[in-house]
């Protein structure tokens, strides 16, 4: 089956082996990588970057390099928000075709009252999958 990836909106590329979540039912999961800024001054510029999903309904976490695992399958679309930038590979994508999705929903949110989107987080040697409400992303300031 066929996995259609939009890439999300974000002004950095995930570029870590590293993969930092932390899960809490009430507070949510928050996951932290390396990035890289593309506009930065200096070009092998790096920061770490907090993605924070305050209403997680499911974490999933993988020790595998997602497009090696499904380099046959993957399908990448283009990011449709207004004023985009063109990055293809931020390293963050909404799964547009998600089953997972459809038979989670059911069981998470049955009346869809909280639009849930079931997100990939890919590092260079994992990834993580996370259906959720929304995310915000923060940059850390050196």
């Amino acid at each position: 089956m066929k996995i259609y990836l939009t890439p999300e909106n974000v002004d950095f590329e995930i570029s870590t082996v590293g993969v930092h979540v932390v899960y809490s039912d009430v507070e949510g999961s928050t996951i932290e990588v390396d990035a890289r800024i593309p506009d930065a001054v200096q070009i092998d510029s790096y920061t770490k970057v907090k993605i924070h999903f305050p209403l997680t309904a499911e974490l999933t976490c993988v020790t595998m390099n997602f497009f090696e695992l499904h380099h046959k399958d993957i399908v990448l679309g283009e990011c449709s928000a207004r004023g985009a930038k063109k990055n293809q590979a931020p390293g963050i994508y909404t799964i547009e075709n998600s089953e997972k999705l459809k038979l989670k929903s059911k069981i998470y949110d049955p009346h869809n009252i909280f639009n849930l989107r079931h997100y990939l987080v890919c590092g260079s040697d994992s990834y993580v999958e996370v259906i959720s409400q929304q995310y915000t992303a923060h940059k850390k300031i050196p």
